[in-house]
C-alpha cells in the first residue's frame, strides 16, 4: 500500500510524519539500507541488524546498497551491514558498497551516483521510521534531480 507522508518544519531541517507503514512497491530496481553509527568497539548495535534484516527480506534477487562510512575500531557502517548480510545468506555478488558517505545527504548523492553507473530506475530505502522521515526529504531532490523514483521501507525499532 502507498502511504502518506505529512511535511512538517523543524528550523531549517525538514522531517515527515508517517501516516502509514509501507510505501515500498515491490518492483524496485535496488535496495538502499542507510547506516546506523556503530558502537564505540566497531560492533553494528541490534537496530543496525534489523535494518539488514528487512532489507535481506524484500531484496529476493535484487542488489543490496549499504551505506555509511562512518568508522569505528577501524571498521564502517557499510562494512558491518555487509558482514551481517553474508552471514545471513546474501551472495557477495549481490552486494554494493558506499563506504565513503558519512551524511544522510552524501548517501543520497552516492546511491544516485551508484543508480546511473548500473542503470538502476527505482530503489527503496530501508531505515527505522524516525530516520527516514528525514532521510525521505534529503534524497527526494536528488532522485528528482537524476530522474529516479524512490520509495521507502521503514523498521521497527530494535
Amino acid at each position: 500500500s502507498v502511504g502518506a507522508l505529512t511535511l512538517v518544519q523543524s528550523g531549517e531541517v525538514r522531517y515527515r510524519g508517517w501516516e502509514h507503514q509501507s510505501v515500498r512497491r515491490g518492483d524496485e530496481d535496488l535496495i538502499v539500507v542507510l547506516g546506523l553509527r556503530l558502537r564505540g568497539d566497531g560492533r553494528a548495535r541490534p537496530a543496525l541488524h534489523n535494518r539488514v534484516a528487512m532489507a535481506v527480506h524484500i531484496a529476493e534477487r535484487r542488489p543490496i546498497l549499504f551505506t555509511g562510512g562512518v568508522r569505528r575500531a577501524g571498521r564502517t557502517e557499510a562494512e558491518a551491514m555487509t558482514q551481517a548480510a553474508l552471514q545471513m545468506g546474501v551472495q557477495e555478488s549481490a552486494i554494493l558498497v558506499d563506504e565513503f558517505s558519512t551524511t544522510t545527504e552524501a548517501n543520497a548523492r552516492m546511491t544516485v551516483d551508484t543508480m546511473v553507473r548500473y542503470g538502476f530506475r527505482r530503489a527503496v530505502i530501508v531505515s527505522h521510521s524516525c530516520h527516514l522521515g528525514y532521510a525521505v526529504p534529503v534524497f527526494e531532490p536528488i532522485f528528482a534531480a537524476h530522474n529516479r523514483e524512490l520509495f521507502w521501507q521503514p523498521v521497527e525499532p530494535a
